[in-house]
């Protein structure tokens, strides 16, 4: 009779040891960066001259080269890619969704992609395994950059008179006035330059006083 007792209890004990590992399993809805880009579509990639296919972006994340891309920068906290034939740069990291229930985080991957003056940043949530566009960015105005309305009427000539620049610790992006070929905005003093930091559910946008 004991040997019975013995042998429900441990039955009862792996069921629920099962039962266990099977709701972590189905709870994670989070993705590391490597597993992100890895299972990314090759659209990613649209905003670069060169473009890659499916069949070519295995090979990357495999082999960390392929005849177009190399990687040159791989680690938990950020992945960047280069054209081989210099035109195209993406930076690649990821954030996550903020939730009162932490197995209900999402990751977002974040693609910064440079290709020479233009830029452009995606944002795409993995939720139900498959990726989906978020709006994510706040809209900037280059009159955004000062307090002067006199200023701000002339910066509103120039609309996406910016660029924006990566943090170094991931957190988000520095964006700053660009007067590249405008005289007159060039003669302005930006009074302020912008962060855009993630809140758990977008990128928010910060005013940074320069003077």
């Amino acid at each position: 009779m004991k040997k019975i007792r013995v042998s429900f209890f441990s039955a009862c004990c792996l069921f629920i040891c099962s039962c266990n590992v099977l709701t972590t399993a189905q709870s994670k809805t989070f993705l590391s960066l490597e597993e992100l880009v890895t299972k990314a579509p090759p659209s990613i990639f649209d905003y670069t001259t060169e473009g890659i296919s499916e069949q070519e972006k295995s090979t990357l994340m495999t082999k960390g080269e392929s005849e177009n891309w190399k990687i040159k920068n791989r680690n938990k906290q950020r992945i960047v890619v280069e054209a081989k034939n210099p035109s195209s740069k993406l930076s690649l990291f990821s954030v996550l969704t903020k939730k009162k229930d932490p197995t209900l985080m999402n990751s977002v991957l974040i693609v910064f992609t440079e290709n020479e003056r233009a830029q452009n940043i995606e944002t795409l949530e993995y939720k139900n395994n498959a990726f989906r566009n978020i709006a994510a960015i706040p809209k900037i105005e280059t009159a955004d950059f000062f307090k002067n309305s006199n200023a701000k009427e002339i910066a509103k000539k120039y609309p996406n008179a910016y660029s924006y620049k990566l943090q170094a610790e991931n957190k988000g992006f520095e964006v700053s006035l660009s007067a590249w070929q405008n005289e007159e905005l060039a003669n302005l003093k930006a009074d302020y330059k912008i962060k855009l930091e993630w809140n758990g559910s977008a990128f928010e946008k910060q005013f940074i006083s320069i003077h």
